[in-house]
This record gives C-alpha cells, sequence and structure tokens, in this order.
C-alpha cells in the first residue's frame, strides 16, 4: 500500500476461531473498497504514521501527542461509522500559500464494530405444528438474507443437521423427513462476525 502524506497503518488484532466456522475474515481488519474508502475494525489499535513522499518504501514516523499522551500510541476510534483525523487549514499545493476563506483538511475512516444481522426465511406448505416445531410438507426452500451497515457483508455460513458450516450463496432445499436443526452467522469485511443463531422446523411427507 502506498503511503500517502499521512498514513494509517493498522495493528490487526486475532481472535479465536471455533471448530466448523468460516476461515475467512474471522480476526478483525481493516478492508479498503474499490473507491479507497478505508474501513476499520473498531476493536483495532491505530497508529499513525507522518511520510513526505508517496513512495512505497519512503521513510515514515510515527505521530505522537504531547497533549493526548495517554490516549496515543495506540488510539482507537469510538464513533460508529465515519471517523475524521483533520487539520484546520488548508494550503495550496502549488504556491504553499494558506487558502482562504479557511477549510480543514479531512481524512476519513470508517470503524465498524457491529456484526452483520441475518435473516432466514422458510417457504413450503405449512402444516399444523408438532412437539412445538413448525411443520412442513414436501420440500421447503431456505434463503438467508445478511446486511451490514458499515463496512458491508463478507460472507454467510449455514450448517444443517450439525453438520460442518459452509458458505451460503444461493437458497437451497430440504425435503428429507424429519426434524431439522439449521444454524447460521455472518461475517462482514472488517471481521465481526455474528453470534450463531439457530431454527428447528418439522418435515413430513404425508401432509394434506
Amino acid at each position: 500500500m502506498k503511503k500517502s502524506t499521512a498514513i494509517f497503518w493498522m495493528v490487526i488484532a486475532s481472535v479465536t476461531v471455533g471448530k466448523g466456522q468460516s476461515p475467512d475474515q474471522e480476526k478483525p481488519c481493516v478492508f479498503v473498497n474499490d473507491n479507497g474508502r478505508i474501513f476499520i475494525n473498531k476493536n483495532l489499535p491505530v497508529y499513525l504514521w507522518l511520510s513526505t513522499s508517496p513512495e512505497e518504501n519512503a521513510p515514515a514516523y510515527r505521530l505522537t501527542s504531547d497533549n493526548s499522551e495517554i490516549y496515543t500510541n495506540p488510539m482507537y476510534f469510538d464513533t460508529e461509522g465515519r471517523n475524521t483525523v483533520r487539520s484546520p487549514w488548508c494550503v495550496d499545493t502549488v504556491t504553499r500559500q494558506m487558502v482562504y476563506p479557511a477549510a480543514d483538511i479531512i481524512f476519513d475512516v470508517y470503524a465498524d464494530g457491529r456484526p452483520p444481522v441475518t435473516r432466514v426465511r422458510i417457504s413450503g406448505k405449512i402444516q399444523p405444528s408438532r412437539d412445538g416445531m413448525t411443520c412442513y410438507s414436501g420440500r421447503v426452500e431456505i434463503i438467508l438474507t445478511a446486511t451490514d451497515f458499515v463496512s458491508g457483508v463478507s460472507s454467510t455460513y449455514f450448517s444443517l443437521n450439525n453438520h460442518s458450516f459452509e458458505r451460503y450463496t444461493k437458497p437451497f432445499f430440504v425435503d428429507h423427513e424429519g426434524n431439522h436443526t439449521l444454524s447460521w452467522f455472518s461475517v462482514d469485511k472488517v471481521g465481526n462476525r455474528e453470534l450463531q443463531q439457530e431454527k428447528k422446523f418439522m418435515v413430513i411427507q404425508n401432509g394434506d
């Protein structure tokens, strides 16, 4: 990643990955989208560095703060969504003179500390409940829809009847008779993982 005049280097922390879960985006991380917008997991420490060259291997110097020493190196972003690092004055890059009227120079970083939310839709011919479970006859279709309002959804995973989790890519069908347990969760693009959810249902083949 090339350095700009002020550069963010994010220290990546680690989290525990449970058996059968996704190998992708399970650690808190930084994500840069196609437009260059930077998203950071809100739990990660942040260090600010300064360089006078955009070259890849140019010298860079870590910024320190005498006024806020106890809250920096590292610092943390508190606000969910847009955060800013700013300078109170703009200087013309050609004349090196201050720009009037005065305006801030603003660098945006988007902090994301909330996991995605995944909803399930089970569609089929509903029969009277049995043993407290929703009962369907024939074949049922399962659709998982995940949303994340800051960095976006990376992946959704599901497990049917306690089998290993697999990546959800499209609706799927269940037609085996008996009791079924569907489990699922999603992960966003900076590694926030949704708590695993579960729903039980029953499929019969002799319904009206």
